[in-house]
C-alpha cells in the first residue's frame, strides 16, 4: 500500500518505491517534535537500536542534510519544537542495519 503524507516543503520520497514520511518523524506519529528528537539522542548516544519500536523510520532522521543521524539532528527538531529554530528540514536518507546502535558513544 502506498502512503504519502501531505505537507509541503517536509515530504521526502524513500527509495524507489512511492512511500513518502515527513522529514524529521522518526517516530511515525505523523508530528516533528520533541519526541522525534528525544528518539535521535537516544541513537546517537547509543541507547537506542535503530529500527525498532519508536524509531520507526530511521530513514527521516538527517534533518540536516549532512549524512548522519546525530545530536545535530536531535538538536535541530528540538530548536524547532521549541519556537527557537527553523523548521525548514531538507532530509537524506539516513539508512542504518535494522537493530544497530552507534558504538564507542557511551562513558
Amino acid at each position: 500500500m502506498k502512503k504519502l503524507l501531505a505537507a509541503t516543503g517536509l515530504l521526502m520520497l524513500l527509495g524507489t518505491g512511492a512511500w513518502a514520511v515527513q522529514c524529521g518523524d522518526v517516530n511515525g506519529d505523523g508530528a516533528v517534535d520533541v519526541g522525534d528528537a528525544m528518539v535521535i539522542g537516544q541513537y546517537a548516544d547509543g541507547t537506542r537500536a535503530c529500527g525498532f519500536g519508536m524509531f520507526s523510520e530511521p530513514r527521516a532522521c538527517d534533518v540536516n542534510g549532512d549524512g548522519e543521524c546525530d545530536m545535530a539532528d536531535a538538536d535541530a527538531i528540538a530548536l524547532c519544537d521549541a519556537g527557537m529554530g527553523s523548521c525548514e528540514f531538507t532530509c537524506r536518507p539516513f539508512h542504518c542495519l535494522r537493530g544497530q546502535r552507534k558504538l564507542g558513544v557511551r562513558h
